[in-house]
């Protein structure tokens, strides 16, 4: 009696289901990625605007800025008055 040796199916589809749903993964993280650039680059036209419009005309000697000026004016507002305190109810 002769036994053959049948491999196991089972292991492929396991690692090819491991690979998609890494595949999955990558995916969701680059467009949350995307999605936090170009909300950021989104909110930080207001920021732009306000600086060109109102404090070149109010303060002489202040240049105009860019969009990506203005992002980091955000971030760096942000990480300065960003309030630190945490309370518990």
């Amino acid at each position: 009696m002769q036994h053959f040796i049948v491999p196991n199916q089972n292991l492929n589809t396991k690692e090819e289901n491991k690979m998609e749903n890494i595949v999955k993964v990558i995916g969701v993280a680059m467009i949350g990625v995307v999605i936090i650039i170009a909300s950021g680059l989104l909110f930080s036209l207001p920021v732009m605007w306000l600086w060109n419009g109102c404090l070149i005309a109010a303060i002489p000697g202040i240049k105009s800025i860019g969009w990506l000026q203005a992002w980091g004016i955000m971030i760096l507002c942000g990480l300065l008055f960003k309030s630190s305190v945490t309370t518990k109810n």
